[in-house]
C-alpha cells in the first residue's frame, strides 16, 4: 500500500471522529432525578419521565419515556439543534446546558441543576424517525352500480366522485 493511499485511508478513519461522531452526548439517555422546589434532588418517580437522545453533529430528541413499555411515546417526540461548547464537554440546546459528569448526564437551566439522566443501553428507546402510513381497510361496494364512474382529464384517469372509505 503506498504512503498516499494509507493517509486516506487514515483520513476516512478519523473523519467521523473530527464531524462530532464521537460525541460523548452521542446515545439515549433517560432520566433518573430532578431538582425539587427546594433544590433537593429527587429521584423520577412513575409512569413517564423524560428521555433524550442525542444525533451527532447537532441533533437532540426529546420524548417522554414509558416506564410501563419500556420505550418513549412516539407522539411526543420533538427535534431540536444543540451544539457543543468547552472542547465538546458541554451541550446546549433551547433553555438546557448539559455536561457528562461521573457517567450521567446533568441538565441545567440557567446555571440550576434541573436533572440527572441515565445512559440507555442495548435497544433503542426511542421511535424510528421514518413513520410509515397507517393503511385503511375499505370495504368494496356491494354492486357494480354503486361503483364510482371514472372520467378522463388529459389522458388521465380520474374518478368522477370522491369516495369515502370506511375504515373498519
Amino acid at each position: 500500500m503506498t504512503t498516499n493511499n494509507r493517509f486516506l485511508l487514515a483520513a476516512f478513519l478519523l473523519l467521523p471522529l473530527a464531524g462530532g461522531c464521537g460525541s460523548r452526548f452521542a446515545g439515549e439517555w433517560v432520566q433518573e432525578s430532578a431538582v425539587g422546589l427546594d433544590g433537593t434532588v429527587v429521584p423520577s418517580a412513575g409512569e413517564r419521565r423524560v428521555a433524550l437522545r442525542f444525533d451527532p453533529p447537532t441533533t437532540v430528541r426529546l420524548g417522554m419515556y414509558m416506564e410501563g413499555a419500556g420505550v418513549v411515546e412516539a407522539d411526543t417526540v420533538s427535534l431540536s439543534a444543540y451544539q457543543t461548547l468547552q472542547n465538546r464537554t458541554v451541550a446546549q440546546f433551547g433553555a438546557y446546558t448539559a455536561r457528562v459528569e461521573d457517567g450521567q448526564l446533568v441538565t441545567y437551566i440557567g446555571g440550576e441543576e434541573a436533572g440527572r439522566f441515565r445512559r440507555v443501553t442495548g435497544r433503542s428507546v426511542f421511535p424510528s424517525r421514518v413513520q410509515l402510513p397507517h393503511l385503511a381497510h375499505a370495504s368494496p361496494p356491494g354492486d357494480a352500480a354503486a361503483a364510482p364512474e371514472a372520467e378522463a382529464v388529459a389522458g388521465v384517469t380520474r374518478l368522477a366522485k370522491p369516495v369515502l372509505l370506511a375504515v373498519e
